[in-house]
């Protein structure tokens, strides 16, 4: 007894932003006309998450839906993106002969880029599979230095990896405030502000956080 897949008659992609569908379609192996073989399915799902994981969202969810079609089955492919995992900091430790600038410029990982250190200008994605060929690119760079016996033992290792989450909220401010001149010169003000930043749900935690904050001032001003 032989029992044939039933055919996909139509590929559709729900929740993707961040990676061009033209890009991921040639790559399938399921489309409009083919089979819909479970194996061929599970490469599809996992080809899809490599390539979220290749570009830093490591939070990426991919999962399909099914439902039957005018000539065979609809098959969609459900993704939510996550935040972008991106590099805050490359931290060496036990370093003290090389310059750390140095080894940062030889690693494939890079650091997030900032404007005088303070206005962020470019976000590196995290790559977990950069991890080992950067340990073993530390390991290269010391030996050009001179350091020969870099290659044995454990001298080079990845320490820790830590993931946090920033996001920006955006609010609203009320307030109210008097101010009394009590001699030409100087003058006394209390101020009261209520601040509402909303909430956001963080993808690592799954917990929705917000700010909500009261301000009490008091203040004395000197008018020229």
């Amino acid at each position: 007894m032989v029992r044939e897949y039933v055919l996909v008659e139509k590929v559709e992609f729900k929740g993707i932003n961040e990676i061009p569908i033209a890009t991921l379609k040639p790559s399938l192996r399921l489309s409009a006309g083919e089979p819909l073989n479970p194996y061929h399915l599970k490469q599809d799902r996992e080809y899809i998450r490599e390539q979220y994981l290749q570009k830093g969202y490591h939070f990426s969810s991919v999962e399909e839906t099914t439902k039957q079609g005018t000539t065979g089955i609809i098959l969609t492919w459900n993704v939510v993106e996550g935040p972008l995992v991106s590099v805050e900091a490359i931290v060496f430790t036990g370093n003290i002969t090389v310059d750390e600038g140095e080894l940062r410029r030889f690693l494939l990982s890079k650091q997030n880029e900032y404007l005088f250190g303070a206005i962020l200008t470019s976000r590196n994605p995290f790559i977990e599979r950069n991890l080992r060929e950067d340990v073993d690119r530390v390991k290269l760079f010391y030996r050009l230095e001179g350091w020969l016996d870099i290659q044995h033992g454990n001298n080079v290792f990845l320490e820790d990896v830590e993931f946090s989450e920033d996001k920006t909220l955006v609010g609203w401010t009320a307030g109210a405030g008097i101010e009394y001149g009590f001699t030409q010169n100087w003058s006394a003000k209390l101020e009261y502000l209520y601040m509402d930043l909303g909430s956001r749900t963080y993808s690592i935690t799954g917990v929705d956080n917000g700010l909500h904050s009261s301000f009490l001032r008091l203040g004395v001003n000197y008018h020229f």
